[in-house]
């Protein structure tokens, strides 16, 4: 029996099948620390995409959220992959994963959540009308899921969902270069 977790183990047999698909990976395997064909010049070829970073993004992120939410990385990494239902290249992304600060505040649970934000009016990103919804507006039917996302966000740590929704008017409104430096990677 496996010491690892459902979540990581998940992970990596998605990034296995992947790898063991794409010509530019033959013969290779998952590296953790990213892709070594990338690294050397003598790289006969190059993957399509870039799974093994990807990996290595994945477990950073989880790591950087077991830091600011008394967590492991690995229960981090099972929650969310308990929830991820498309694929990881596509999920695990700045966008969905932000750093909690600033644009995504923790949470125990929804419960927790619901209390934090109880009697809040939400800036919709759209029509700059303050609502009473945190994620469907009723003025101009803007949503904070879906492509194009908000990027606020709340992360509920039993549930190990990260969920977008509209900024809350008791949280800082971030400008357009702070919110790309905190999407960067700054803080």
């Amino acid at each position: 029996m496996s010491d690892e977790s459902s979540g990581l183990t998940r992970l990596r047999e998605s990034v296995l099948r992947d790898i063991s698909k794409d010509k530019g990976c033959e013969g290779c395997e998952l590296h953790e620390d990213g892709c070594v064909r990338r690294r050397g010049t003598d790289a006969p070829s190059h993957p399509f995409h870039k799974y093994c970073d990807k990996y290595a993004w994945v477990i950073g992120r989880a790591k950087l959220y077991a830091e600011r939410t008394d967590q492991t990385w690995e229960e981090v990494l099972d929650g969310w992959e308990s929830n991820r239902t498309y694929w990881y290249m596509n999920y695990y992304q700045e966008s969905n994963q932000p750093v909690p600060g600033e644009l995504c505040r923790v949470y125990e649970d929804i419960g927790e959540c619901r209390k934090a934000l109880s009697g809040q009016r939400f800036e919709c990103p759209e029509c700059k009308k303050m609502v009473g919804d945190p994620q469907e507006c009723p003025e101009c039917k803007w949503t904070s899921y879906g492509l194009f996302s908000s990027p606020y966000h709340v992360y509920l740590k039993k549930e190990g969902k990260l969920i977008p929704i509209f900024r809350p008017g008791n949280w800082n409104a971030v400008g357009r270069k702070r919110m790309r430096e905190i999407m960067d990677g700054g803080e």
